[in-house]
């Protein structure tokens, strides 16, 4: 065996249990995800509100990032427990929301501010209240639902940018007005939706930001917009059902473009912003099952299935991908967006995302239902 073989496997740890995952079945999915929730235990502060593995720095201070390193792990926690599976650590991160809004204890994440990093933690907060309550708001105490209003609420009259991050003001009121708090502004929400509509550019394409910004990637879909517009319109939907409807219809349309980004062996094309959220990428097809989004044709759920789980497959085989640390946005917690791609976790085992047999990537089908050069007006790539 040559050198550079031995280095390759001289593996000084064991292998992760994803690498081990068939990541065939519903049961599978949710193995993966308790595998990377899992290690986390090493990494939690004494009362749970802040977590701490990796070492590389932010633009922001530590103590905010170590509230992301509670906060982005929800993102596949919280629909986890909305599909009535179980993790056996939950109380952890219950007890660290209770910690962290808690202003008399050692724990305290402080106050928000204007344009926060606080902000965008309290998105996957207000997710986790809007689908698991019956986790993360029915056993607490009326002290402790106070604090939660209280700091979660302290967003409705904060200056934030003007991109997507104003979505994360929309589900921190998702979450409060799914649990009948008073702290719920509709008033906010409803100027918010109005804005983020005008990032709209057509076809379901989404600008991160309004006219005049010009970035199209995957914020545009898997990582914000169409992403966030599916769960609001699962959320939403008693309230806003008209605005419900229309991110559907745009999800359809959108799917029919995005379908290119995603090859036959699973892996996504890489570009834009933030490759290191690694299986992020393939949140949409998640998103378009939590929200109940019938597939359009050509596309069917077996399609829809096999385009995620090829993607969580083909990640469990990659032991490294080029490792230097050279992108620019390799902050500490910035991995665990990943977890954007277990959404469809909230879905039972008979919905027809879990029960469909997993199908092959159009592309693989002889002949293709799709076209196989695809010129995308909104992003202006051509698909080959």
């Amino acid at each position: 065996m040559s050198t550079a073989r031995i280095a390759e496997a001289n593996q000084p740890f064991p292998a992760h249990p994803w690498s081990r995952n068939p990541l065939k079945t519903r049961e599978d999915v949710v193995a993966a995800c308790a595998s990377l929730l899992d290690p986390l235990e090493a990494g939690f502060s004494p009362e749970c509100a802040m977590v701490r593995i990796g070492g590389t720095g932010t633009r922001f201070d530590e103590t905010a990032a170590q509230i992301e390193g509670y906060a982005r792990p929800l993102w596949g926690l919280a629909p986890l427990l909305a599909g009535n599976s179980h993790y056996a650590k939950t109380h952890l991160f219950v007890k660290g929301m209770v910690s962290g809004m808690d202003p008399s204890g050692s724990e305290f994440w402080g106050h928000m501010e204007d344009l926060d990093q606080r902000m965008v933690e309290s998105c996957p907060i207000g997710f986790t209240l809007a689908i698991a309550g019956k986790d993360f708001w029915q056993p607490l105490t009326d002290q402790q639902k106070k604090n939660v209003e209280a700091w979660i609420g302290s967003m409705n009259d904060k200056e934030m940018p003007n991109t997507n991050w104003l979505w994360f003001r929309v589900f921190a009121n998702l979450g409060l007005r799914a649990n009948g708090s008073v702290a719920y502004n509709q008033e906010r929400i409803e100027k918010d939706m109005v804005h983020l509509d005008t990032f709209h550019r057509g076809d379901g394409w989404s600008n991160d930001g309004p006219a005049g910004y010009t970035q199209m990637d995957y914020y545009s879909g898997s990582y914000a917009i169409q992403y966030l517009q599916l769960l609001y319109a699962k959320l939403a939907g008693d309230f806003d059902p008209e605005r419900a409807e229309e991110y559907k219809r745009r999800a359809r349309v959108y799917a029919l473009d995005f379908v290119h980004y995603q090859e036959p062996d699973g892996h996504s094309i890489p570009f834009g912003r933030s490759l290191t959220y690694r299986f992020a990428t393939i949140g949409f097809w998640s998103a378009m099952a939590f929200a109940d989004v019938e597939p359009p044709a050509p596309l069917s759920w077996g399609i829809i299935k096999g385009l995620l789980l090829r993607n969580l497959r083909w990640w469990s085989k990659q032991q490294h991908i080029f490792p230097a640390e050279r992108h620019a946005e390799h902050w500490s917690w910035q991995p665990y967006w990943c977890m954007l791609a277990f959404a469809a976790l909230a879905q039972p085992p008979s919905h027809p995302f879990w029960s469909s047999e997993e199908q092959p990537h159009p592309f693989a089908q002889s002949p293709s239902p799709l076209p196989s050069i695809k010129l995308l007006k909104h992003p202006k790539h051509i698909m080959v």
